[in-house]
């Protein structure tokens, strides 16, 4: 059935109101919506950047404090006191410690949350870039559809 033989028949002209078919890319539609895919992109990687780089200064700032305050703690083998010199204040030396300990907590904290706030924003930026992507592929499907439709002469 598939295989007979058919006479030649006329070609079949398209209505001289129909467009050509557009072959090319799709038209972008809701530059809105792309750019605010784009500016979470960015700024996820923005974000990630300078969390690592302030977590890292926080860290070494706060292990150079503690490291630089812990000797200051250890009692003394040397004569105390002598020419009249005050004796340290171990609570002040004790506060600048934690305070080191505190500093560097924040660095690490500082990377975690950077960490967390990039991937966020880049899933937030990824997410709109998919779905903007379904809805293109969504609009070429369907008028490839009516394309092939019109063809068969299936619809006006």
């Amino acid at each position: 059935m598939y295989n007979v033989p058919r006479t030649p028949q006329a070609p079949v002209s398209p209505p001289p109101s129909a467009a050509p078919p557009s072959y090319g890319p799709p038209p972008r539609r809701y530059p809105g919506l792309r750019f605010v895919a784009s500016t979470c992109v960015v700024s996820a990687w923005i974000t990630l950047v300078l969390s690592v780089i302030g977590g890292i200064m926080m860290m070494a700032g706060g292990g150079l404090s503690a490291a630089a305050h812990a000797p200051s703690l250890m009692p003394s083998t040397g004569g105390e006191g002598g020419a009249g010199g005050a004796a340290p204040n171990p609570g002040a030396e004790m506060a600048r410690l934690v305070l080191g300990g505190l500093q560097f907590a924040g660095g690490v904290m500082t990377l975690v949350t950077g960490v967390g706030g990039f991937l966020l924003l880049l899933a937030v930026g990824l997410i709109i870039y998919v779905i903007l992507d379904m809805e293109e592929s969504t609009r070429v499907a369907a008028q490839a559809m009516s394309a092939i439709a019109r063809r068969m002469g299936m619809s006006p």
